[in-house]
């Protein structure tokens, strides 16, 4: 396994993005909250979290690589006792079809929201 220790700015704005998406899960249709952000400290890598709305027990996360790879989040520690810093504890390489499609389409709804959110900044401007 490997452990990410990353500062703590990781996720404040402008590089953390989320949106609303819904989907279907066993013929129940949930609300879902897509969150994520590129990894400050670690260029082109990207975390991902999506969690059902309201229900904060259940939901998933992953990192996307900057090869393109994704994989599992098996823990994290917000405030470790090593230090200021965040630790994300990366499981291993997320391999099922069906999840790899889902966490690209997360990964690629993400992108166009940071893409709308930069180019709604620069017409404020």
């Amino acid at each position: 396994m490997q452990t990410l220790r990353l500062g703590l700015k990781v996720w404040l704005k402008p590089n953390h993005r989320a949106f609303p998406y819904t989907m279907a899960i066993m013929g129940t249709r949930r609300n879902w909250i897509i969150a994520g952000g590129q990894l400050r400290e670690q260029p082109g890598w990207w975390k991902i979290e999506a969690k059902i709305e309201g229900d904060d027990e259940r939901g998933f996360s992953c990192i996307r690589k900057a090869d393109g790879t994704y994989w599992d989040i098996v823990g994290t520690d917000i405030f470790p006792r090593s230090g200021g810093l965040l630790e994300i504890e990366l499981g291993g390489p997320i391999v099922d079809e069906r999840h790899l499609a889902q966490c690209r389409d997360w990964y690629i709804r993400l992108l166009k929201k940071a893409a709308d959110d930069a180019a709604q900044a620069d017409e404020q401007t």
